[in-house]
């Protein structure tokens, strides 16, 4: 799974309805796992992601992987697999949110 883009349910601050949403998966820790939220709106400060940066599966739209937001979400959420980003790409990420942290 790390490594991967994967669409969730995740629900609004009310707990009333859900959306489907992109994230990458960053680390699996048992039942859980460390995601980084992706959005179509490329206005947000992140990693541009294309189709050009997957191995496998295919993004509709160009997408913006927002390295400051990252959580922890059960995998029973991650309905299914989008798509795999090429490791140079993936690493990029991981360097962008290791700065957002302090590492």
């Amino acid at each position: 799974m790390v490594g991967e883009i994967h669409l969730g349910t995740f629900f609004f601050s009310d707990f009333q309805q859900s959306k489907l949403r992109p994230v990458l998966v960053l680390k699996e820790y048992e039942e859980d796992v460390l995601v980084l939220p992706l959005t179509t709106s490329l206005r947000r400060k992140g990693i541009i992601v294309k189709n050009e940066d997957l191995t496998e599966g295919k993004l509709k739209k160009t997408s913006i992987v927002i390295t400051n937001k990252p959580f922890f979400v059960n995998k029973g959420i991650l309905i299914r697999k989008i798509g795999k980003l090429n490791e140079t790409k993936f690493i990029t990420i991981k360097e962008s949110l290791c700065k957002e942290l302090g590492c």
